[in-house]
C-alpha cells in the first residue's frame, strides 16, 4: 500500500530503490517483482480457505488483502488465473450451498471495485482486436521460428513479444534432434520465462509426461492456477513462490492427516 501511493521504495535485484526512481511503479512488497507478489498472494489465499475453523471475519478479512494485491499488481496472466482457479474451486464444493452464496457474492464485489479503483481508464478501453494478434504472433512461433516485429507492434503486446524471442532459443534448441526432443537440451539458461516451456524444452517429452504424471494427485484448482500462470511466468526460478507452494501444501497434507485421525 505504501508502495503504491510512493511513500517507501523498494528492493529489487538493482538493489534498494527510491520511490523517485523506481523503474516500476506497481508494488512489489518485499519480493522480487510484481508478478512474485501476486502468485504468492493467490497461492496464500487457497491456503487460507483449507483452514475450515476459521471465523468469517478472518476470512473476509484476510481474503480482501490478498485480493487487492494481486489486483494491484497489474499482472494481467495471475489475475486470469487466479479467478479461473477460484471459479473451479467454488464449483468443485459445489457453489449452491447457502453458506458459500454470501462468500462468492462479496469476493465478486471486491473484484468489482478494486478492478475500477487500481486499473486506469486506459485499461478498461484495451481493444480486443490488439489482443487477438497474440494467436497469429504464436503461430509465427510456433510453426515458422518467427518473433514478431516490436516497430509495428501495439506497445501492449511488447512483453509477450520479448517472450517470444526468448523462447525461439530454446525451441530450436529443442528440436536439434530427436535426442533432444524425447529428452529435452537441458537448463541451457537461467531464465526461461515460462515453466510450461521449461520443462518442456529442458526435458523433453519424456519429461513432460513424467511431471504430468507427478501431480495427478493436486487438486483441480492449484494445477490450473499454477499451469496457467506458468504459461508466461517461470515459477521454477521464484525461492518465494517455491515455499509458499510448499507451505500450501503442508498446510492440506496436515489437514487432511488430523482428519484422518
Amino acid at each position: 500500500f505504501l508502495q503504491q501511493y510512493g511513500l517507501i521504495g523498494e528492493f529489487s535485484s538493482l538493489g534498494y530503490e527510491s520511490p523517485k526512481d523506481l523503474t516500476d511503479d506497481r508494488p512489489t512488497g518485499l519480493t522480487g517483482g510484481p508478478w512474485e507478489l501476486s502468485n504468492s498472494c493467490a497461492i496464500i489465499f487457497f491456503a487460507l480457505l483449507l483452514d475450515k475453523k476459521q471465523s468469517s471475519l478472518s476470512k473476509y478479512f484476510y481474503s480482501f488483502i490478498a485480493v487487492y494485491l494481486i489486483v494491484a499488481t497489474q499482472s494481467r496472466t495471475i489475475l486470469v488465473s487466479f479467478i479461473l482457479a477460484l471459479s473451479i474451486y467454488f464449483y468443485i464444493i459445489n457453489i449452491d450451498k447457502k453458506k458459500y452464496f454470501l462468500f462468492v457474492l462479496l469476493l465478486t464485489s471486491i473484484f468489482s471495485l478494486l478492478y475500477l479503483i487500481v486499473f486506469q481508464t486506459n485499461y478498461l478501453k484495451m481493444n480486443l482486436e490488439i489482443y487477438l494478434e497474440l494467436l497469429e504472433m504464436f503461430k509465427n512461433f510456433a510453426f515458422n521460428f518467427e518473433g514478431a516485429n516490436l516497430e509495428t507492434l501495439d506497445g501492449r503486446l511488447w512483453s509477450m513479444a520479448i517472450r517470444i524471442e526468448h523462447w525461439l532459443v530454446f525451441y530450436k534448441q529443442f528440436l536439434h534432434n530427436s535426442f533432444t526432443i524425447v529428452f529435452g537440451s537441458g537448463s541451457t539458461f537461467m531464465y526461461y520465462e515460462s515453466t510450461i516451456f521449461r520443462v518442456l524444452f529442458g526435458s523433453g517429452i519424456f519429461g513432460l509426461i513424467f511431471v504430468i504424471y507427478s501431480i495427478k494427485n493436486i487438486s483441480l484448482h492449484i494445477l490450473f492456477l499454477l499451469i496457467v500462470s506458468g504459461l508466461s511466468l517461470d515459477l521454477l526460478l521464484s525461492f518465494k513462490i517455491f515455499f509458499t507452494i510448499l507451505l500450501y501444501f503442508y498446510i492440506e497434507n496436515k489437514i487432511k492427516y488430523d482428519h484422518r485421525n
